[in-house]
């Protein structure tokens, strides 16, 4: 606001706007008439992991009751550009993932090959953390391979269970 600018009144005197510096007086009184949209809770002196958890459960359920958590449970989607990719030896190779929270949060990726077409049991592909994993067509022959996302949140807990798409079957043909 800019120094000039005065106090009025809106939206039929139900907003009070102020322009400039408030200067509270040492003495003065600001009385809060909203009700407390959390109740007091006071500082866990539990003991145990189990009691400070259920203490932490309090405070997360007071706090989606006032409003400033989201309750609803994110979900996680989860499908591929592609399941059965056709290629010549040399030929790039390009799988994707498209995978979306229904909150927006920020997911994790790790692809994995494997030896059969099945989405467990595969083994890391190390520094394969992208929604893409350029496979390998070095060779002739079918390779399988599977990406499972995650929440990419540095939390102990999540809101939702890692998701591994389905397996992609890669065959590779001599040119």
């Amino acid at each position: 606001m800019g120094y000039n600018t005065k106090n009025y009144r809106e939206q039929g005197g139900e907003k009070t706007v102020i322009g400039g510096e408030v200067i509270l007086a040492a003495d003065c009184i600001i009385t809060d008439e909203r009700p407390c949209p959390i109740p007091y809770i006071p500082a866990s002196t539990a003991s145990t992991a189990a009691n400070v958890v259920k203490d932490l459960n309090v405070l997360i359920n007071n706090l989606k009751t006032a409003g400033l958590v989201e309750p609803t449970v994110p979900t996680l989607t989860v499908s591929l550009v592609e399941t059965e990719v056709a290629a010549l030896m040399g030929e790039m190779v390009v799988l994707g993932i498209q995978a979306d929270a229904s909150d927006g949060r920020e997911l994790a990726y790790q692809w994995y090959a494997n030896t059969g077409a099945t989405n467990t049991g595969g083994t890391l592909i190390s520094g394969a953390t992208a929604s893409t994993y350029e496979a390998s067509t070095s060779s002739a022959g079918t390779s399988y391979y599977y990406c499972v996302v995650s929440e990419a949140t540095a939390g102990a807990t999540k809101a939702f269970s890692d998701v591994p798409s389905e397996a992609i079957t890669v065959t590779v043909n001599e040119a």
